[in-house]
């Protein structure tokens, strides 16, 4: 079903399992996430197949071993 999809990034890992995918990334201390333009990637796919993204079923899982994770940019789905 979503055998199409393709993301760009070169950074991220995923998984694409029937109507499900699961994107993720490991950063090191002041490097950059993608996983926001991944995900616009993803939400475009939708959108050209008929399909929508159902945000309560949208996880986002953080994994800090830093004491504060101000510096973290949220994730979007519009």
């Amino acid at each position: 079903m979503i055998n199409d999809l393709e993301l760009a990034s070169s950074s991220t890992d995923h998984w694409k399992y029937v109507d499900d995918v699961t994107i993720s990334e490991s950063l090191k201390k002041n490097e950059v996430s993608v996983l926001q333009s991944d995900l616009n990637t993803i939400e475009r796919w939708t959108v050209n197949n008929n399909m929508k993204l159902n945000g309560k079923k949208c996880k986002e899982m953080i994994v800090s071993f830093v004491r504060s994770e101000n510096g973290i940019p949220r994730l979007l789905i519009d």
